[in-house]
């Protein structure tokens, strides 16, 4: 694996997006946390919530939940990247000419996922610490529930890289793979809503949903803090860790299988 992830930084190492999309990553991380963070309010409620959101453990939670939308923007477009640029500048094609099989692109590609993914998980976590150090957070309870917060960041970082890349190889155009990226959520989410309007609730939990997966990894105020808001308005409960990780192992497998398929049949 080590030596497919040195040909993908060899090919990527002086690509100046991938480094604009990390400081882009960065800093409106930073700043979208620190607003909420930060937040000077009156209303004793309000600022006794803001107050728990700057300690362990819900730090992890706070800033987690602002990384969760960058994610999906910034590291899905990189992803598409990387695989549509492939066949628009025919390297893919080439490459194998040169001798190197389907499979070893595919090897390629996943260590490159990877190690990417791994890169914005820690950046995350750089940025947790600083606003530990920041709003003297009590380090006492970091852990374990850093450990699982960073767990979650990594697999979400994974399916949606995944899954853009799935997309890239199904949709020449890197735009339009993007915009089918996003457009998959939109239009899974109403019809899930025509569904549960039609047939209640039932249909709607015997049906493995992507994004319901994502949505179950991904922080959620209304569900962390809603204290049965989300119960009381059929919006749906919260999976315990256990089966919201193992739903997300299953979904990235699937992901990577078809990512497979596809690179093994597509024309060059």
């Amino acid at each position: 694996m080590m030596r497919y992830l040195k040909m993908e930084w060899l090919k990527y190492r002086k690509s100046r997006l991938l480094y604009l999309l990390l400081i882009l990553y960065l800093l409106l991380l930073y700043s979208l946390s620190n607003s909420l963070l930060s937040a000077s309010l009156t209303i004793n409620v309000v600022e006794g919530f803001v107050q728990k959101l700057r300690d362990f453990p819900d730090l992890w939670f706070s800033v987690a939940a602002w990384s969760n939308y960058l994610l999906f923007f910034l590291f899905s477009f990189w992803s598409v990247q990387i695989v549509s640029g492939e066949f628009r500048q025919k390297t893919l094609r080439q490459s194998v000419i040169s001798g190197l099989r389907r499979r070893e692109f595919f090897l390629m590609k996943l260590a490159h996922l990877v190690f990417v993914s791994l890169v914005f998980s820690l950046c995350y976590l750089f940025l947790v610490l600083i606003f530990a150090g920041k709003f003297e957070a009590s380090l006492g309870e970091a852990f374990p529930s850093g450990m699982e917060w960073f767990l979650r960041h990594l697999m979400l970082a994974l399916i949606y890289g995944s899954m853009a890349m799935l997309l890239a190889t199904w949709v020449k155009s890197a735009g339009l793979a993007f915009i089918g990226f996003l457009g998959y959520f939109a239009i899974e989410r109403l019809f899930r809503a025509i569904l549960s309007f039609l047939f209640g609730d039932v249909m709607d939990s015997f049906i493995f949903w992507p994004s319901a997966v994502c949505n179950q990894l991904a922080p959620n105020f209304l569900m962390r803090f809603g204290e049965g808001i989300a119960e009381k308005y059929g919006l749906g409960g919260i999976w315990s860790t256990q089966t919201a990780f193992l739903a997300g192992v299953v979904l990235l497998l699937l992901l990577l299988a078809g990512l497979y398929q596809s690179l093994m049949r597509r024309d060059l």
